[in-house]
């Protein structure tokens, strides 16, 4: 039964919960203004973007982090 109602879930239902507990969006910070909260939804709506394309794409993320680490921090690498 939990399946057949988790799959009739709308796209916006899954988006805000990854929103939401994945990204952590409405956990309790110390947000002065209104400008750092939406900085702060933009940054995970981009995140939730890349994951997607990631996802659709198949691609693997550990080689081109390494790869980047490398050249931005030769000294710890």
């Amino acid at each position: 039964m939990f399946k057949a109602r988790y799959r009739r879930r709308t796209a916006s239902e899954r988006c805000f919960k990854r929103l939401k507990e994945d990204y952590l969006l409405e956990r309790k910070t110390k947000t002065r203004n209104s400008c750092n909260w939406y900085f702060r939804a933009y940054s995970t709506a981009m995140c939730s973007h890349m994951d997607a394309w990631i996802k659709h794409l198949a691609i693997n993320m550990r080689p081109l982090i390494l790869e980047w680490s490398a050249e931005v921090f030769p000294a710890i690498s």
